[in-house]
């Protein structure tokens, strides 16, 4: 039932990045028994006015269970971060977008920090809002994201789901209808709408 929960999410994400749509909430729950070692997750970025974002994927390095994330702005402007009260300077250059790597606890799960910024006439503390999502699903929402041809969509990997069948469509060229199945036995329906580079998809 909780790795069912996990694809469940994980195509949902999938969807919402194919989409382009800003994702406001995740509701994840992975084991984050992850190995050590480094990894590109993606990253998601609440808070502020919206115009600053940071990098994604990200940098994130796990050392004997310790996770840090490399968040590199989409702005110069930020001299130091907060997390759980401790600072953390600007590691980039003068001039350079700035760059912080700070710990996090879980996997796909929200914490709060702080980030001051000086773009305007003094210096402001903004509260943001950071999610990193973790490297299992990063796979699958890869495997969906980087398939070629609408034809072909149904038959990428997903995570612990097995593909079945494809819906013959006779001349329909911009969606299709694929099926899977779980270990439990459970089907699901992934339908993928639109051409290349606009696509969105569905889980039903």
């Amino acid at each position: 039932m909780k790795r069912t929960k996990i694809i469940k999410a994980a195509v949902l994400l999938a969807c919402l990045a194919a989409c382009g749509f800003f994702i406001k909430q995740i509701f994840f729950k992975t084991e984050n028994k992850i190995s050590d070692g480094i990894y590109s997750c993606y990253v998601n970025l609440e808070g502020g006015s919206g115009k600053a974002t940071v990098n994604s994927p990200a940098n994130v390095t796990i050392e004997s269970g310790d996770k840090k994330v490399e968040l590199v702005w989409s702005s110069p402007n930020y001299d130091y971060m907060i997390v759980d009260d401790i600072h953390y300077d600007n590691e980039a250059a003068a001039g350079e977008n700035s760059v912080f790597t700070i710990p996090f606890e879980n996997f796909d799960e929200p914490f709060k920090v702080i980030g001051d910024t000086t773009a305007m006439s003094t210096s402001h503390e903004i509260e943001y809002t950071i999610t990193v999502i973790s490297p299992e699903v990063n796979h699958i929402v890869d495997a969906i994201t980087t398939n070629s041809g609408v034809e072909d969509a149904g038959k990428v990997t997903l995570g612990d789901l097995e593909y079945v069948s494809s819906m013959p469509l006779g001349y329909a060229k911009e969606f299709s209808v694929s099926y899977y199945e779980d270990e439990a036995g459970d089907k699901y329906t992934l339908i993928t709408l639109g051409k290349e580079g606009s696509r969105q998809y569905f889980m039903i």
